[in-house]
């Protein structure tokens, strides 16, 4: 009887591997490469491990890994949306270090998160407009902050009814 309500639960939030079409750059290089990464999502959302540490790469001699640090910018994309990372050394008003920073909104504010390890994984995130960072947070809390952060009418009221960052991605 308790597993009828415990494997829809567990199907439902299954940790789902995804091959996707990846750009990358390293930091001692210029040159773009064309790759296949594979990425993990739960729920539609991309689980930080993708990218923390090191990212999987498959090509056709088998699989692959690169250094986080190694890398200066990666790009993918899937059915819901594209994804795009970026080093520390490209965002100088970000806290520097080795890993990348998540562009989640690119705009007059946008939204960058990073990931890192301390015990488990954890986010912090960051809103920077005009050139300044205006406010940040761990984890999802920044969803709040912007919520109070906002002045446009119709975005502030997409952004009450969001409770996760892909409601209003």
């Amino acid at each position: 009887f308790l597993l009828l309500f415990i494997f829809p639960a567990l199907l439902f939030s299954q940790r789902k591997k995804e091959i996707l079409d990846a750009k990358y750059v390293l930091k001692n290089t210029s040159d773009t490469i064309n790759a296949k990464i594979l990425t993990y999502f739960q729920n539609d959302t991309l689980i930080p491990e993708t990218v923390v540490k090191r990212i999987d790469f498959i090509d056709s001699t088998g699989n692959y890994k690169l250094k986080e640090s190694d890398v200066q910018f990666l790009s993918f994309k899937n059915e819901n949306r594209a994804y795009k990372f970026l080093s520390a050394n490209q965002l100088p008003l970000l806290p520097k270090h080795d890993g990348l920073y998540n562009e989640v909104v690119k705009g007059k504010l946008s939204w960058y998160s990073s990931y890192f390890i301390a015990g488990n994984i954890k986010v912090k995130a960051y809103a920077v407009e005009n050139k300044e960072v205006v406010f940040y947070g761990d984890g999802y809390s920044i969803i709040n902050k912007f919520k109070n952060y906002v002045k446009d009418e119709d975005l502030e009221v997409m952004l009450k009814k969001a409770t996760s960052t892909n409601d209003f991605l």
